[in-house]
Formats: C-alpha cells, sequence, structure tokens
C-alpha cells in the first residue's frame, strides 16, 4: 500500500505479503470478493468465483470494458451525475465519496 493509504490495524490483510500462487488459492477460496475494478477482480473471475466491484463511470473505465468475464458478476458505479461536480479526472484519485458517490451502505445493500 502507498505510505499516504493507512487501514485500521482491525482489518485483515491476509494476501498482502503472500506469493501470487498462495493469494490466488485464497481467492479461491471466496464466496464473494468485493473490490474495485483491478487485476485481483479478474483473477477471481477467472477462477469462477463472484465479484462485486466498484467501477468508475469515464468512458475509458467502464465495466463494458473492463468488467470480469466469465464468472457472476455485480458492478457499482456512482449515481448519475456524480462525476460532474466531484470528478477528479484521473479515476486513480477518486474515492467515491460524498452525496451520490459510493459508500459502505450501498455496497452492502448490493450483497
Amino acid at each position: 500500500l502507498p505510505d499516504e493509504f493507512t487501514l485500521p490495524k482491525t482489518i485483515p490483510m491476509p494476501n498482502k505479503e503472500k506469493p501470487l500462487r498462495e493469494a490466488i488459492c485464497n481467492f479461491a477460496a471466496l464466496d464473494i470478493l468485493i473490490s474495485s475494478s483491478t487485476g485481483t477482480m479478474h483473477i477471481a473471475a477467472a477462477l469462477k468465483v463472484e465479484t462485486l466491484s466498484l467501477f468508475c463511470p469515464l468512458p475509458a473505465c467502464t465495466p463494458s470494458l473492463w468488467g470480469p468475464v466469465g464468472n457472476k458478476a455485480s458492478y457499482i458505479l456512482p449515481e448519475p451525475g456524480y462525476c460532474q461536480n466531484r470528478c477528479p479526472g484521473d479515476p486513480k484519485k477518486c474515492d467515491f465519496s460524498g452525496p451520490g458517490g459510493i459508500d459502505v451502505k450501498k455496497v452492502l445493500s448490493m450483497l
């Protein structure tokens, strides 16, 4: 993780220091993977693990281009119009915060 990003010590990160092969074995045991649009999402899809993925609605980042293939997949995007007011223009900097974004309550409602 980048130095500026810290998680509370109560959030386990079991694959952080694992070799990729071992992490893949752990992903295969999941009932569902909740993640942003990342390589982890694609690994889970290849393993037929259900995914719930957060996506940026910018045309170059949409699920139609980058969504997982081969598994049961659901997507969460910010509400329409959210990006017009809050988008930093760089999906790596977007945190989906604020009204119309993506929060824990929205993610849990999709499970």
